[in-house]
């Protein structure tokens, strides 16, 4: 029994090894392309660069104004600069140059691969078997292929960095080392401001898992309790339960504590300029990212009958039927209030969503309104998926997280749906086999047509000789 039990996991490791090796290998030569074709900063990396620069040359004081992000990225190009320089004898400012820094992103796009695999093996409590094994593979695979995240692996961006520290808080937060994912998470805050939200969202799992099992088997929870009813035996068993939650949540608390006082002194979320990265209240946010998510989703949410079936049954429903008439109701009057259309939108038309705003939303007056059912659509389907999997509390306490994350957004940008994406996708029901190679085949073509676009299509403002490149 040992000796086979020992032989499938040595199998499952070679499988894993080999998948990983040939994501290497192609994200290698991707970047290859990369560095050739557009050596030299684009884009955010025109800030970027240079300032990881100065912390390479341990100039830690100085400081680019148009940079509004924390300085983890250029700590952690500082930090594996050090010890390469030592060993090569050389100094840390040879190492930081542009595809030197972009390597890192790189490398930790290539560790996220086996990060992902990992931890849905894990949550989604994989049968024994070869096929299991490889769906599991092929679904990390795919979400280290999404390609939002993808992208931005082979640039010098915060979003790698923050997305893998996030996730890596959430992963050792399940399996209770909460000092370790509370130390993960704050580094994530240090890449991105806005992963504090996920903070949050990770120590109100860790509550969760605390003082669910307390008052209500998994099936109940799931499936047969109503929101009321279910919120009532949380309370009773929240406050009978608080030692035990302060003993648990205390190193995420003081993650939080310590950014609002960052916030209190700097008296603001961003830092540098402000001017252009004030919070709003823009209702539409969520509505846009919900029909993202359904779009990327699709493999999982139509291809899966069970879902897709069930879902539409679901619709005939009476708590569904209100469910959808109150969706309509609510986003109406935000979506005619609170819809929002920052500068940098209409004037950059190097992004993608310049593009949908100009040729969707700016079309007539009454397309943002005709979209409504779409969004509400999007909306059922994303809770209802999610409800086959997690328990009412916790599908409320994401939604939440995403509002929060999302709405004081102004710019509406693809790159802040990364992670609230990335946790849906790792918790909606483990897909078919048809399902996940169509998802493969979703992300490899929408890869392919981004990176041709931006490597192979260049355009020229009228004004500036410099050459301009589409990216998400």
């Amino acid at each position: 029994i040992w000796s086979g039990y020992t032989a499938a996991m040595m199998a499952v490791v070679a499988g894993v090894g080999g998948v990983g090796g040939i994501l290497a290998a192609v994200c290698a030569v991707i970047f290859g392309l990369f560095n050739s074709i557009q050596p030299e900063p684009y884009m955010d990396e025109v800030f970027h660069v240079p300032q990881a620069q100065q912390y390479c040359s341990h100039n830690l004081s100085h400081w680019d104004p148009m940079i509004t992000t924390l300085p983890g990225l250029y700590l952690s190009s500082l930090l594996w600069a050090e010890p390469l320089s030592w060993l090569m004898r050389t100094t840390p400012s040879s190492l930081c140059h542009t595809a030197a820094l972009r390597t890192q992103n790189l490398v930790l796009l290539v560790l996220l691969f086996f990060l992902l695999y990992w931890f849905l093996r894990k949550l989604h409590a994989p049968r024994s078997g070869s096929q299991q094994s490889f769906e599991f593979l092929l679904s990390a695979l795919n979400l280290t292929t999404f390609p939002l995240l993808f992208f931005f692996g082979f640039l010098y961006y915060t979003d790698i960095g923050a997305t893998l520290m996030v996730l890596l808080g959430y992963v050792l937060s399940t399996r209770r080392h909460h000092w370790g994912a509370a130390t993960a998470l704050a580094i994530g805050v240090c890449f991105r401001q806005t992963s504090i939200v996920w903070v949050v969202f990770v120590a109100g799992t860790t509550g969760l898992q605390i003082i669910e099992p307390q008052f209500c088997t998994e099936q109940m929870c799931v499936h047969s309790r109503s929101v009321f009813t279910y919120l009532t035996a949380l309370l009773k068993t929240f406050f009978s339960n608080i030692p035990s939650l302060l003993a648990e949540l205390w190193p995420y608390a003081a993650v939080v504590s310590g950014f609002l006082a960052f916030v209190v002194w700097n008296g603001s979320i961003v830092v540098g300029d402000k001017s252009h990265h004030q919070a709003s209240f823009h209702l539409p946010q969520v509505l846009y990212y919900s029909v993202f998510a359904c779009f990327f989703a699709s493999g999982q949410l139509i291809l899966n009958w069970r879902i897709s079936l069930g879902f539409a049954r679901s619709l005939l429903r009476p708590k569904w039927v209100l469910a959808a008439f109150l969706l309509l109701t609510l986003q109406i009057p935000a979506i005619h209030f609170y819809t929002y259309t920052h500068p940098y939108l209409l004037a950059d038309n190097r992004h993608y969503p310049f593009y949908i705003w100009k040729n969707v939303f700016k079309r007539h007056e009454t397309v943002k309104y005709l979209l409504v059912p779409g969004y509400s659509l999007a909306t059922l389907w994303i809770v209802y998926a999610l409800r086959k999997t997690q328990t009412e509390l916790w599908v409320l306490l994401y939604c939440v997280c995403c509002f929060v994350a999302l709405v004081p957004q102004s710019l509406l940008e693809f790159r802040y749906f990364i992670i609230p994406y990335l946790l849906l996708r790792l918790h909606l029901p483990q897909g078919t086999m048809l399902s996940l190679m169509a998802e493969f085949g979703l992300h490899t073509a929408l890869n392919v047509i981004t990176m041709y676009l931006f490597l192979y299509r260049p355009f020229h403002w009228p004004d500036s000789a410099a050459e301009q490149r589409f990216m998400w």
